[in-house]
């Protein structure tokens, strides 16, 4: 069976978050493969970002969302804590592309 398209058709890969660090009191991540449509001339994505941190205890000692609008083909997102003390967090980044209607979370454990 072949098949022909009159058009090529770009797979679309889901927003993904990546490159997730964490040390000196700080994390670091990066939103890639978002879709940013043209708006006005200008190339526009926009993303909501929910940020929470749970101590060795399981409590919740951070929790944070935003609205991103975003502008580059990727973003890099630091956040700084230091009112935490060093040790050992559970970290969950929960990330929706809300032009593409998709979701991405990472969660683990870290070190600040």
């Amino acid at each position: 069976v072949v098949i022909s398209l009159k058009n090529y058709i770009e797979p679309v890969v889901p927003m993904t978050i990546s490159a997730v660090e964490a040390g000196e009191q700080a994390i670091r991540f990066a939103l890639v493969h978002y879709q940013m449509p043209s708006i006005n001339g200008r190339w526009r994505g926009l993303a909501d970002v929910k940020i929470t941190i749970f101590d060795d205890r399981s409590n919740k000692v951070f929790e944070e969302g935003k609205a991103l609008e975003l502008v580059q083909k990727e973003t890099h997102i630091s956040l700084h804590f230091p009112q935490l003390k060093p040790g050992d967090y559970f970290l969950i980044i929960q990330a929706v592309d809300k032009v593409a209607n998709q979701t991405d979370v990472y969660s683990g454990m870290i070190k600040l």
